[in-house]
């Protein structure tokens, strides 16, 4: 029998707060283990008990964090992991509820051990019904399995509500905060069984309930949208909270000097921050294992807001371990770029504490390199702690001097920042001949491609009015035999038809001429109404009858004796429509002719367009490069503009030195 979803929570609920009860008993002595012996470790504050080791809490969170993908891994609680085996039938198609099934085991990493898969049927071929069985074995954290084993059905191997929080009371807080997570998951958990629930119910609906199927989508799309990634952000922004909860009893216990707790604690939050890498860094420099600490360091080193404090740790550990020479090169690299940070000064505090200077054999260039250092500090300092700045020089020419003469070592110190503002100046100069021989040089260059572009615009002109002219002339010509024709056709109209005496063969009313050969119904005429065939009809092919006159005739149309298809009437149209096509192509023409006449420079322009554009281009390029702009040209050049602040730069710094110089007696 399945448990229903709100036993099952209520259950759930009542074993979290077992889980934490059963570490975090109520103690009138506070959550300190009572009659416990207070212990102490090397480094910590006197009179403070030594948190239990969190090793075993470690060990026992990565052995359940193995079942726990992403955000579902813990920091301060593991979760006890047994096996489950489940059992339930799938009737969907394409097996939805077994492949939803599985995508559960995934997303919280539950294990498949074994599955196994059956097919079911029933009915006949009229009322068929298929289903599948499956049977999976499967391995996770107790609180997960069990809720499967509730929705699906199966049997459980094991504690489900086992749970293992931290026993260091420090992380108490951590651990409740942590605990909330198992309570968002099973609500995860939740949504996706209702997610399975409401895939039978659509598998159940008619193939016309669209109403349904539409409602049923948007409510998974609901659960599978808003609901699950609420509770997953929940989760993510309570592991946020844990480790850097984590991070900060990571800084307390290294300021506390519980260096061995500070790795466990930055193990434990799995933080590979630069924060954490440094704190772990730090924690084996106070463990004496240097090697590790330089390893931890060197992965910093490129990391912004953690080189420096990188490198002096490097330098640190480097002192410590007695590599001196890797510990001054690591001071070299933290002051490379002073700019007065505190781990500028505490590097410059280092080289004083090892006694650096005192061992010039060891480290021939240290009072070079260093004296550079206090000059550059003396500059920095001389605006806003002038008398510090004062004391850096003086510094910095003691360091030069060293058994020697200070008076002299601060005017080379002077006659060398002299020699760098030369050297910029020098460079300067030579940076604004170059300029201006580069000026020159696109000058000359953009005049000589305008002049060949003009004289190609020019060649394009004459070839353009050339091309004008005879076209001009093409065009009068057409338009004047254009005229000549219309003024044909004006001038020959086709002849009317006449209807006298016209006809060789007619000479009176009946139209019969003496001089006809087959006039007067002659015996000689084989189309004579006299003469006929054998059936008794005549042979001409245009008699028929008294009149003589057939249907057939190709201008016979009646008794008038006209037809529509006279070739008068089809010479007067012919002639029509040439007349109007010879007007309207004298028209055309004379407007391309008057048009041309009135456009010249519009044609040589159209003809010349591309050769005036490239000219118009190369005409602006050189106007560009006029002399005019030369001074210009030269002054925002890159090099110039560099060595020009280098000059300003350098100057600025040798009157600020002579200033300190004064001041210090020298």
């Amino acid at each position: 029998m399945k448990v229903s979803w709100s036993r099952f929570l209520a259950c759930s609920l009542v074993c979290f707060g077992l889980c934490q009860g059963g570490v975090f008993a109520d103690n009138p002595f506070g959550d300190e283990t009572v009659n416990a012996p207070v212990q102490t470790q090397t480094g910590s504050r006197g009179g403070e008990a030594t948190p239990p080791p969190i090793t075993e809490t470690l060990a026992a969170v990565r052995g359940s964090n193995v079942y726990a993908p992403g955000d579902y891994q813990g920091y301060t609680v593991s979760y006890g992991i047994i096996k489950a085996t489940i059992r339930f039938d799938d009737p969907l198609k394409d097996a939805e509820r077994l492949v939803w099934f599985q995508q559960i085991l995934s997303e919280h990493g539950v294990k498949t051990l074994k599955l196994d898969q059956k097919q079911n049927q029933t009915g006949n071929i009229f009322n068929r019904k298929k289903w599948l069985t499956v049977t999976a074995e499967i391995e996770g954290r107790g609180f997960v399995l069990k809720a499967i084993k509730d929705y699906y059905g199966g049997t459980l191997t094991g504690n489900p509500d086992g749970c293992t929080p931290a026993n260091d009371p420090a992380l108490k807080a951590l651990v409740d905060l942590e605990l909330t997570n198992r309570t968002a998951e099973l609500a995860i958990l939740q949504a996706s069984f209702e997610i399975d629930k409401l895939m039978v119910e659509r598998s159940k609906l008619g193939l016309l309930d669209l109403s349904g199927k539409s409602r049923i989508d948007k409510a998974i799309k609901e659960l599978k949208e808003t609901k699950i990634p609420a509770e997953k952000a929940k989760i993510a922004a309570t592991n946020e909270k844990v480790r850097q909860g984590l991070s900060d009893l990571a800084q307390k216990a290294l300021e506390a000097k519980q260096y061995q707790r500070v790795i466990d604690l930055v193990n434990l939050g799995r933080d590979g921050s630069p924060t954490g890498r440094m704190q772990v860094g730090d924690a084996y420099v106070g463990l004496k294992q240097y090697d590790k600490a330089i390893e931890q360091y060197k992965t910093l080193t490129g990391v912004s807001g953690y080189a420096e404090k990188a490198e002096l740790g490097i330098a640190d550990a480097s002192h410590l371990k007695g590599d001196d020479r890797a510990a001054l090169d690591a001071i070299y690299r933290t002051l490379a770029n002073f700019r007065n940070s505190p781990e500028e000064l505490a590097a410059l505090a280092r080289v004083d504490q090892w006694k650096v200077l005192d061992r010039p054999a060891d480290f021939p260039e240290a009072a070079g390199n260093l004296s550079k250092i206090y000059i550059q500090k003396g500059l920095l300092n001389a605006g806003p702690a002038h008398s510090t700045a004062v004391d850096d020089y003086q510094r910095a020419v003691g360091i030069r001097a060293g058994s020697g003469n200070k008076a002299e070592a601060s005017r080379q110190i002077l006659a060398e920042y002299a020699q760098v503002k030369s050297q910029y100046q020098a460079q300067l100069t030579s940076a604004q001949q170059a300029a201006g021989s580069d000026f020159d040089t696109r000058r000359e260059r953009a005049r000589g491609q305008y002049e060949a572009w003009r004289q190609s615009y020019n060649q394009a002109v004459t070839r353009a009015r050339t091309d004008y002219d005879y076209d001009l002339r093409a065009k009068r010509r057409a338009l004047d035999d254009a005229k000549s024709e219309l003024d044909y056709l004006l001038r020959n109209p086709p002849a009317k038809p006449s209807t006298g005496g016209t006809d060789p063969y007619g000479t009176g009313s009946n139209g019969n001429s003496g001089t006809d050969p087959f006039s007067g119904g002659s015996g000689t005429d084989p189309y004579s109404r006299s003469t006929t065939t054998k059936t008794g009809s005549t042979t001409d092919p245009y008699g028929n009858g008294a009149s003589g006159n057939s249907g057939t005739d190709p201008y016979d149309g009646g008794n008038g004796g006209s037809s529509g298809t006279d070739p008068y009437e089809t010479a007067t149209r012919e002639y029509q429509d040439r007349l109007a096509a010879a007007r309207a192509k004298v028209d055309r023409l004379n407007r391309e002719y008057s048009w041309l006449y009135y456009n010249e420079d519009s044609y040589v322009a159209d003809k010349t367009a591309s050769e005036r554009a490239s000219l118009d281009s190369s005409r602006a390029e050189y106007e560009r490069y006029d002399l005019a702009n030369r001074p210009a040209y030269i002054a925002n050049n890159g090099e110039v503009r560099k060595y020009s602040s280098l000059v300003a730069e350098s100057d600025q710094r040798l009157t600020t030195l002579k200033g300190l110089a004064k001041e210090a007696g020298y």
